[in-house]
């Protein structure tokens, strides 16, 4: 490769880059992108969210469309903009962050507004995840009831600003509420709290949105990842028979395309390496954890596709997958809402007849796994936690031995898409 081809191609690629930083230039876009990761909108609901015209509404929405930020789906007269993918709600939330830690004139602006004799002072997205783990507030989701329809916090109860004090007879008295709106820079949360003190509830306002507290918990798996070798985890195991045995039985060819979800630091990817399997995907919140898998397969890692992603977001093409593996995402899944969108994108991704292999923590297993809560299930209630469309053809019981000789019990289901 010549000096002058290499320039030419960064040249290039830093133009393509750029064109993303330029459609993010203007404070008007940036709040479109912040409406649209709560939920898809028409051009006429967005102007009058951000104060604009229609017209200049429609040349900010253009200029994210033109840098891929952004795309549209008719909906009979209207034309629906949502997001282009959850990675870019997630952006958005990390260049908030970034602001905030490297912005005083930021840090300023948002100490005079919030920070009054009230006390709006807010509750950050760490607080607010060991107040819930301890089970001791009442997380209140104040954004309009769409928004809350297409994501919210888990344990959320949704009771819009506009609703809240036709509704605040509701929610209990002897504990603490904490209300969260679409960000740090919102202010229904803050309204809402100044409403219920009046009322005379405890109240706190969450400096977190949706997608905050998403990017917080892909930082909590990096951390796991850089602070503990991956045979040190309590989850590692230097093989899967049971999974293995079933991918071997399922008469899948080389060309099949098998995923493993959550699949991060774990020893699968090898073994379908090693078995002639050409078509493999390995997703994790972790980019830490991907690293080390990458690293362990060296050359070999380049036949596989990695994605930084979570898998309750739909991240491949419809009916794309032959095969779906999870033994490390559906049990952390304790929110409704989240297991709802876990389905639906296992749902979406895998084709009619293919397989999904789904291991839980079983009924006598632990409630918690790295300090996070999770569900257990019976082989048979992870198949009805699916619901239509997936027929349960076998089910397995299996101890599993923690690095340190703990056992833990795990449940197995093999599924068929029908």
């Amino acid at each position: 490769m010549s000096q002058s081809n290499s320039r030419a191609f960064k040249n290039a690629a830093y133009s393509h880059i750029a064109e993303v930083g330029k459609a993010l230039s203007s404070p008007a876009r940036i709040e479109i992108l912040e409406l649209l990761a709560q939920a898809p909108r028409t051009v006429e609901v967005l102007a009058g969210e951000i104060s604009q015209s229609v017209a200049n509404t429609s040349h900010h929405l253009q200029a994210l469309k033109r840098a891929h930020l952004v795309t549209t789906e008719r909906d009979g007269l209207y034309v629906i903009y949502s997001l282009a993918g959850g990675d870019i709600a997630e952006l958005m939330a990390q260049l908030q962050s970034v602001a905030a830690r490297h912005s005083a004139e930021l840090e300023k602006l948002k100490r005079e507004f919030f920070d009054d004799p009230a006390g709006l002072e807010p509750l950050d997205g760490d607080a607010l995840l060991d107040r819930l783990r301890a089970g001791d507030v009442v997380l209140l989701d104040v954004r309009p009831e769409r928004e809350y329809a297409e994501g919210h916090l888990p344990g959320a109860l949704s009771m819009p600003l506009s609703v809240l004090e036709s509704r605040i007879d509701e929610l209990p008295r002897d504990c603490e509420v904490v209300a969260y709106c679409r960000g740090p820079f919102c202010t229904f949360s803050a309204e809402a709290v100044r409403r219920l003190r009046e009322r005379g509830f405890e109240a706190l306002r969450a400096d977190v949105s949706v997608h905050s507290l998403s990017v917080r918990q892909k930082e909590h798996w990096d951390e796991v990842y850089r602070s503990k070798a991956p045979d040190s985890v309590s989850w590692y195991r230097p093989r899967l028979e049971q999974s293995l045995a079933w991918i071997e039985a399922s008469g899948l060819g080389s060309d099949a395309h098998i995923v493993d979800v959550g699949g991060g630091a774990s020893t699968l990817v090898d073994d379908l390496v090693e078995r002639g399997f050409e078509r493999l995907s390995v997703v994790d919140l972790s980019e830490e954890a991907l690293a080390h898998s990458r690293a362990r397969l060296g050359d070999a890692a380049a036949d596989v596709q990695w994605v930084v992603g979570d898998a309750t977001t739909r991240l491949f093409e419809e009916a794309s997958i032959d095969l779906w593996h999870d033994r490390a995402v559906f049990h952390f899944l304790t929110d409704e809402t989240r297991r709802d969108a876990y389905v639906d994108a296992l749902r979406a991704a895998l084709r009619s007849g293919g397989f999904a292999i789904i291991a839980t923590f079983g009924p006598t297993g632990p409630e918690r796994c790295s300090g996070l809560p999770v569900t257990r299930y019976a082989s048979a209630d992870i198949a009805a936690a699916l619901g239509e469309g997936f027929e349960l053809i076998d089910q397995a019981d299996d101890e599993h031995v923690t690095p340190w000789g703990a056992p833990q019990d795990f449940a197995y289901a093999l599924l068929r898409r029908v």
